[in-house]
């Protein structure tokens, strides 16, 4: 991990006897003071960002007084200090915040009411001002004001040679206080300098009037221990010399060149891959806990999804830091579609094209599309009794007509043409040839992508590839391992033990938990202002109405949260780029058009609001999914998104054949030629049929005019209908056919949003993510009319996951029941 220098400015002792003031700390400058010293230093430093710290510190005083007291901060920017000075007990609290960017106040009070607010300002990273004043509820001869400023005017490494190892990430400080007694108008002077010596070694001086204090620090990371020695300071009260030892633990990592010992081990990070991997944050319901035991045929919990984007940037950062070596995973069962796993295998393969090694153990068979993501891996273990499930890509489609038949069931469809394949299995008995064509398309390019992928990931040839998935699937382990699919077969407690042997024993596993909470310790003051980029996340089926989100993701796009979140985006001065990511293959035309408004607005009408806006296509964004894509910037897609499907059809279940069968007879009275157009009591008639039809074209005519005015690289709508008229396509021939601008993921997304606002792709920003997750809170629940904001609880989510998998195809109904007019592809196209 690449980490920064750091000047560890003094711990101080915290607190004197106790006819002297808590509150006040004799040594370094206010300035500086942002770790656990900002308690009774300068409370404002409490809002500087330095995650969790926490201290014990022994003070021996003149005069046989000693002192222990304990210290602690947190990452909210609340601090406390407990101690005992030979005769009694004290505490005191603090709480500091940024009230702006690199401005920051704050507030300390201890148990007898003495009291301080400080100010802290830091404009650029070589300066840092601030003011304190001090009450003393006790004292009234002692009401100060401090004022500070500190510099930091070089880096010794740009002075000396950088290949001095030893003194180049070495830092330079120095500052000045002015505190003033109100009471009586007496001034002290205070100057200070500090050293970075080496990462790890830190000093630091100061001298006022004729007295003088310095410190010396040792840390390892994130334990160390500084010894700090002061003379008296009368103007503070403090009458005697000191001195103090301080152990601390940070949760950030400090620069250090004294860890030897971990510098000889290897360190793996250890992680389970398994689960849903959804695109937006899971949103859980307040009933997990009933399902975290095991029930016997029903399960053992209820699942909650793992977002895609995190989980990326979790391997990025293994990928950067050259502290870890490796990565264990625990392979399980893995549920995302073809595009997201193309994501995850590129985050996979960057990592061991880094030099890192990956180590893969599964109790589990091994399925063709998780072999896929863990393809480059160094070493693949399993169970000897498990099998490699390899054997490219099945598109298989339950055509019901004949189903819908047997019970008198109708589905009336009208559709622009016979590539607009979403219907067909509710209207014929066997795939026409438009869909052979068009989805035996689809499946070439998925086959290739994963062919070449795997020949990529395991060094072979394409023909060898080829073979050894053509006789698949591999029912042994024995055979899998002859071909060079896994390496070899394990108990889970064999696994363990191999792991821990590596190196001769000299191995760190760090769990993937623990590596997600680490942060390195910073020294800059001066925080740059980050662009901000807004996902917004178009999940699921579209219909008219809300989202609803759940813990494996949203099954339902809702038309109105969705724009409300577009709206938001672009109205917020605070965001300067918007990416949509779309994982949806469509539904209701209406609520499409909707979206699609809302869009047109941020690229084109709202001139004052106008920002750049891209989409990202995860598994599928076709038919409604690129009809709300067709307007942006640039459109980016995997090579294995689905996409197109450019076209509409209008669908009716009708029943009247089997009310007519079990005795249900409807009649009318109308006034109006066709008053009773449209009835669900008989089938349509021809010309209901023409009147459907055109309404149809309208829609589709519709389509295609947004999709020529949205993209530069189509401009001949009536040479449109040759990759138009619902036909699907893969990312890789929406890139050749100027459907889509770029391939690439979600990351590659971001970097172009970063582009389109004048800052380079490798530039931090901060990502604010939309639609909002509400925490569900019970006692809202009871109280608020008004339920739209909540969380929802899916029913779904209540059964086991092969349970639940079956109960999700039927997420559909809802979509299609919303409109007549749909623009929708039929399904999902996985590898097994």
């Amino acid at each position: 991990m690449k980490k920064t220098s750091i000047i560890f400015i003094t711990l101080l002792s915290l607190v004197f006897n106790q006819n002297q003031n808590t509150y006040i700390w004799s040594g370094s400058s206010i300035s500086i003071a942002d770790n656990l010293d900002a308690l009774n230093l300068n409370p404002a430093g409490l809002g500087f960002n330095r995650g969790e710290q926490q201290a014990l510190i022994f003070k021996n005083l003149e005069g046989d007084n000693n002192f222990i007291g304990l210290t602690s901060r947190f990452k909210s920017g609340f601090a406390y200090e407990l101690y005992y000075d030979n005769s009694s007990y004290n505490y005191s609290i603090g709480y500091g915040s940024q009230l702006m960017n690199n401005f920051y106040s704050g507030f300390k009070l201890n148990k007898k009411r003495d009291y301080s607010l400080g100010l802290l300002y830091r404009p650029f990273d070589f300066l840092s001002i601030s003011s304190v004043i001090y009450d003393n509820h006790r004292n009234a001869d002692y009401k100060l004001s401090r004022y500070s400023f500190a510099i930091k005017p070089f880096e010794i490494n740009k002075l000396l040679s950088n290949k001095n190892s030893y003194l180049k990430k070495s830092n330079f400080s120095f500052g000045y206080d002015k505190t003033t007694n109100e009471i009586d108008q007496k001034i002290q002077e205070q100057y200070f300098l500090s050293l970075t010596i080496t990462p790890g070694i830190d000093f630091s001086y100061f001298t006022y009037d004729d007295n003088y204090g310095f410190n010396l620090s040792f840390n390892l990371g994130k334990e160390g221990a500084q010894i700090n020695t002061y003379s008296s300071n009368p103007f503070y009260g403090i009458n005697s010399s000191s001195t103090s030892l301080v152990l601390y633990n940070y949760s950030q990592t400090l620069e250090s060149n004294l860890n030897f010992k971990e510098n000889k081990k290897l360190n793996y990070v250890f992680t389970n891959l398994d689960g849903y991997f959804i695109d937006e944050e899971p949103t859980v319901s307040p009933f997990d806990f009933i399902f975290e035991i095991n029930i016997p045929f029903i399960g053992s919990e209820n699942a909650v999804g793992i977002q895609l984007r995190k989980w990326i940037d979790n391997i990025h950062k293994i990928t950067e830091d050259e502290s870890i070596d490796g990565l264990v995973i625990n392979l399980g069962n893995v549920k995302a579609g073809f595009g997201k796993r193309k994501e995850m295998f590129n985050a996979l393969i960057n990592l061991k094209k880094s030099g890192k090694k990956i180590i893969v153990y599964t109790q589990n068979d091994i399925s063709g599309s998780d072999y896929y993501l863990i393809s480059m891996a160094d070493e693949i273990y399993t169970h000897s009794m498990n099998s490699v499930d390899i054997k490219g890509f099945n598109i298989e489609v339950a055509y019901l007509k004949q189903l819908l038949d047997t019970l008198s069931i109708v589905a009336e469809v009208v559709k622009t043409s016979d590539y607009k394949t979403g219907p067909e299995n509710l209207t014929s008995k066997n795939m026409s040839k438009a869909f052979k064509e068009n989805y035996g398309k689809l499946a070439d390019d998925f086959y290739e992508t994963y062919i070449n992928d795997i020949s990529l990931a395991k060094n072979w040839t394409y023909e060898n590839t080829s073979k050894i998935i053509n006789t698949g699937p591999y029912l042994t382990t024995k055979t899998a391992i002859e071909v060079d699919l896994i390496s070899g077969t394990m108990y889970p407690d064999e696994f363990d033990k191999y792991i821990n042997n590596l190196n001769d024993k000299k191995i760190n596993i760090i769990k993937w938990e623990e590596y997600l909470n680490y942060e390195q310790y910073s020294y800059k003051w001066h925080k740059t202002k980050k662009p901000t980029i807004a996902i917004i996340y178009a999940v699921g089926g579209m219909m008219s109405g809300e989202s609803n989100p759940g813990p494996t993701g949203s099954t339902i796009m809702g038309d109105v949260t969705i724009k409300k979140a577009i709206k938001e985006a672009r109205e917020n001065k605070d965001i300067d780029a918007i990416v949509l990511r779309i994982d949806s293959g469509g539904g209701s035309s209406l609520a499409s058009d909707m979206i699609w408004r809302e869009i047109y607005k941020t690229t084109t009408e709202d001139k004052k609001n106008k920002k750049p806006f891209i989409v990202s296509m995860s598994d599928a964004a076709a038919s409604g999914g690129y009809y709300i894509a067709c307007e942006a910037d640039k459109i980016v897609a995997n090579e294995t998104s689905i996409t197109g499907s450019i076209g509409v059809y209008w669908i009716r279940i009708n029943f009247s054949q089997l009310l007519n069968r079990i005795g249900i007879y409807s009649e009318n009275i109308r006034r109006g030629e066709n008053a009773d157009f449209g009835t669900s009591s008989r089938l349509l008639s021809d010309m209901e049929k023409e009147i459907a039809y055109e309404s149809v074209m309208d829609v589709y005519n519709s389509f295609k005019e947004k999709v020529i005015n949205g993209r530069e690289t189509l401009d001949d709508i009536n040479q449109l209908d040759e990759i138009a008229l619902g036909r699907v396509w893969s990312g890789k021939e929406a890139k050749l056919n100027g459907l889509i601008d770029e391939i690439g993921g979600l990351h590659d997304a971001i970097n172009i949003s970063k582009e389109s606002i004048g800052i380079n792709s490798q530039s931090e920003v901060n990502i604010i993510e939309y639609p909002e997750v509400k925490e569900f809170n019970f006692f809202n629940f009871l109280n608020n009319e008004d339920k739209s904001d909540l969380t929802e609880i899916n029913l779904k989510n209540l059964f086991p996951s092969e349970i639940s998998d079956e109960i999700n195809s039927l997420n559909i109904i809802p979509v299609i029941m919303d409109d007549d007019i749909q623009l929708l592809i039929p399904f999902n196209v996985v590898s097994d």
